[in-house]
């Protein structure tokens, strides 16, 4: 079962098929190819993100930063991903984005601080040049994107298309290079896995990369190297899992929690996973586009049929992977890893 293509060309000129393919898509599996996106910086995003990982241990140490800059293997507690099998790089808003004096980003406030309180840690130009200008030029490739794509997505659910913009205006959004070394000495165990599970079963841990999980986000965007993004499966209701694949030149968008909740539960945030793929080295930019924190989430009146909304309304800044930590401190599980009925 191929994965739903969708033209962001057609979707900016409203084309009316696009944008049923658009809900349809999103509205089914969850997730699509996005094709004609002309996010070119993006691929220069990944060649950098490729040569930062090649760096010695010692180079990549200088950037490291628990939120806000390098993570080694093993360098990081994560209920989805399991922390000896990657290493990353994460980025922020951009310093040039943020608002002077403004409470929201300077304040004395938990949440200001902790998404705000410090600065992205880039690292050396000396160690890696022209790194930190390629990765904040694709950040803001993706930042246009997903404006563009939720703009859409109002327009696919008829509603005013700027119906997001005031919450995505103020977005926490944080850019990964998600990297998963290779691991040729894991090929066999992790094949015989795979061949042991049922279409629609679990996989046992040792043939994971990453557990099933949906996001805590809006949309999430993935880049990978050559569009190739094998070992990465969505879960559909009636076909089980479904192969992500490969589609040159194409990203990857699926709804997160957020986006769920927002439309009532239209639009579907599906469990996903990665799977060993042959334990090759794979490489991935990952837009958590994460509106911003005191963004009420509630579903508008046109798609609740005037019947009673399905879920409660929430401010987004607790359901972001950051408040985890807070659900860490009283023994609660992360929702990621919980069915739908459990994560609300």
């Amino acid at each position: 079962m191929p994965l739903p293509t969708v033209s962001l060309a057609a979707l900016r000129d409203r084309d009316t098929s696009a944008l049923a393919a658009l809900r349809a898509s999103l509205s089914g599996v969850g997730f699509l190819h996005l094709v004609d996106h002309g996010a070119e910086e993006v691929l220069a995003a990944l060649a950098a993100a490729r040569a930062f990982f090649t760096l010695p241990d010692e180079a990549k140490a200088r950037a490291t930063h628990a939120r806000k800059g390098f993570i080694p293997v093993n360098g990081c507690v994560n209920a989805v991903r399991f922390p000896h099998l990657h290493e990353k790089f994460s980025c922020g808003r951009l310093a040039e984005s943020l608002v002077d004096g403004d409470p929201y980003y300077a304040g004395p406030s938990e949440e200001a601080q902790l998404y705000f309180g410090d600065p992205n840690k880039w690292p050396d130009e000396k160690d890696a040049p022209g790194f930190r200008a390629s990765y904040e030029t694709a950040y803001r490739a993706f930042e246009r994107l997903c404006v563009e794509l939720h703009s859409a997505i109002a327009a696919a659910l008829g509603l005013a298309d700027d119906f997001f913009t005031p919450a995505l205006s103020r977005h926490v959004t944080n850019l990964c290079a998600l990297h998963y070394p290779g691991r040729p000495d894991g090929h066999h165990q992790a094949e015989a896995g795979r061949s042991a599970a049922t279409r629609a079963g679990e996989l046992p841990d040792d043939a994971l990369r990453v557990l099933p999980h949906t996001d805590p986000t809006s949309l999430t965007v993935l880049a990978h190297e050559a569009g190739d993004a094998s070992g990465l499966q969505v879960l559909d209701d009636e076909a089980g899992w479904i192969d992500v694949g490969a589609q040159p030149d194409a990203l990857t968008v699926n709804v997160g929690d957020i986006l769920h909740f927002w439309t009532n539960g239209e639009f579907k945030s599906a469990r996903h996973r990665v799977v060993g793929d042959s334990w090759r080295s794979r490489l991935s930019l990952v837009f958590f586009c994460m509106p911003g924190y005191d963004a009420l989430i509630e579903a508008p009146d046109t798609l609740l049929n005037g019947q009673p909304p399905r879920y409660p309304s929430f401010a987004c800044g607790q359901r972001s992977h950051f408040a985890q930590s807070l659900r860490d401190a009283q023994g609660l599980p992360d929702r990621q890893l919980l069915s739908e009925q459990s994560r609300q």
